[in-house]
């Protein structure tokens, strides 16, 4: 902040005195875009390919793997190329003529893939496509000329065009070029017929890239409360074999303060979820009786909170549900109620939103977290090539594609319980998924280290009361001799 009005008074970009600041520092804190983009990182840091004067401290790495691929995986829509041409192919201007002319260039691109799929794919939403890179290349280069004499008349005319779509356009399709020029199988083409077309590279594995980064520093310190399983991590983040060490540590925590609860007799599988709704609200509804105080129940997604909702009438809490779209700051206005009203509450989430990751629930802000199912990511076309892809490499693709992902938000969400010696709370684990080997091999060691910190059971209320009637006894006990 000290920065940024220092920076306005002088009429400068805080960022770019941000930038030159960093020369004169030993430590630099910012987003794992300013490392690992190939876009944006920080050029005047990192244009060397050696940064063994560097070490880099990722937190919260195992983001880094969702982001990685994310960053790799361009795309560009026609409808937009589209709209671009029709905007400004009006305009008299020479500079304006030659941007039309190499939009339209790139126009007969996409109208080759469309052709392409009209008469090999008909009828299909998606179709995986064999990208001539030359000539995007040249797209790009012709494209790029224009786009740079635009920039010299906008500096002559002192033009200011906020989120000005020519120049959005121009970084969408670097960008693109850029990944496409990898040509490796990690990177799979493919052009979605919906929303008026859209050509996509999908980043199935960015282990090669964020190695090739890794590698270049001194050395890199990754930390997560939640890399399960390791040896996953360690692959698809790309940190290299030969020069990694790896270390999980127990939680700091009583393991006596938390017991696991997974509750096998309630599918939540997509084609039973009809039936399961009322029998989720069933547990909720009898764990929040046994003990009154604030729970949090994570979902797999919005919709499945609003189902499981209309069963949940009449409860002795005040409800609260998180909606689409809600920001840090609502958040924080509910964080606050948690902890400052006297009054239980329920509160209904999604598994990897604003309330199940970077926030702490101490004290008595939380005595119980819920999650329904394993939060496997939905079915998608993208993320079955991830499957494809993983299947080729180690027959593992089920695993790398959804398992995996998925029970990282579950143990996120659970994470949110346990955050000071003091705490004390109930996890319970809805969903007949999280007794097979394949998932609950997945829960971190220290979760089940002594008999009955994890159980597996229908009678789950007996198993509540069990822990709550413990947790009363201790608390009931005479505290021990002062030596003081």
């Amino acid at each position: 902040d000290a920065v940024y009005d220092r920076a306005r008074s002088e009429m400068l970009c805080p960022f770019e005195v941000s930038l030159d600041a960093m020369a004169h520092g030993d430590v630099v804190v910012g987003d794992y875009n300013y490392v690992f983009d190939p876009a944006v990182y920080l050029r005047r840091l990192f244009a060397k390919k050696d940064h063994a004067d560097w070490i880099l401290i990722v937190d919260e790495a195992h983001n880094l793997y969702e982001r990685g691929m994310a960053y790799l995986s361009p795309a560009l829509s026609y409808e937009k190329l589209r709209n671009l041409i029709s905007q400004y192919e009006s305009r008299q201007e020479k500079v304006y003529r030659k941007l039309t002319a190499a939009l339209r260039r790139l126009s007969e691109l996409f109208e080759q893939l469309q052709l392409e799929g009209e008469v090999y794919f008909s009828g299909q939403r998606y179709f995986q496509v064999q990208l001539n890179v030359q000539q995007w290349m040249d797209g790009l280069a012709l494209y790029e000329a224009a786009f740079i004499k635009y920039l010299i008349l906008k500096v002559k005319k002192r033009l200011l065009i906020m989120d000005d779509p020519l120049e959005n356009w121009y970084y969408a399709l670097r960008r693109f070029v850029q990944v496409a020029r990898l040509q490796d199988r990690a990177f799979v083409p493919y052009y979605a017929a919906e929303n008026g077309g859209v050509l996509q590279i999908q980043c199935c594995d960015p282990s090669r890239y964020l190695g090739e980064r890794i590698d270049a520093f001194h050395s890199v310190v990754a930390m997560s409360a939640t890399f399960d399983p390791l040896p996953f991590f360690r692959e698809v983040l790309g940190f290299p074999e030969y020069r990694t060490r790896q270390l999980q540590l127990d939680s700091p925590f009583p393991a006596e303060h938390r017991r696991v609860i997974i509750v096998p007799h309630i599918s939540t599988r997509y084609k039973d979820r009809l039936a399961s709704y009322p029998k989720i609200a069933k547990v909720i509804r009898e764990v929040i009786e046994i003990r009154p105080g604030n729970y949090l129940v994570f979902f797999p997604s919005f919709d499945f909170i609003q189902h499981v909702n209309l069963f949940l009438a009449n409860l002795p809490v005040e409800k609260i549900l998180q909606t689409p779209g809600m920001d840090e700051q609502e958040r924080d206005r509910i964080l606050e109620r948690l902890k400052n009203e006297p009054e239980p509450h329920l509160l209904l989430a999604v598994m990897g939103g604003v309330f199940s990751e970077g926030v702490d629930y101490s004290g008595n802000m939380a005595i119980g977290v819920m999650v329904v199912g394993p939060g496997l990511p939905q079915i998608s076309y993208p993320r079955e090539l991830l499957r494809q892809y993983y299947d080729q490499q180690n027959e593992m693709g089920m695993a790398y594609a959804y398992v995996y992902p998925g029970m990282n938000k579950v143990i996120q969400a659970v994470g949110r319980l346990i955050r000071s010696a003091s705490d004390r709370g109930i996890v319970v684990l809805i969903g007949e998924r999280f007794a097979a080997d394949e998932f609950n091999a997945i829960l971190p060691e220290y979760w089940f280290k002594r008999e009955g910190d994890l159980v597996i059971t229908d009678h789950y209320r007996e198993a509540v009361q069990q822990f709550w009637q413990k947790m009363e006894r201790e608390e009931e006990a005479p505290a021990g001799p002062d030596y003081e």
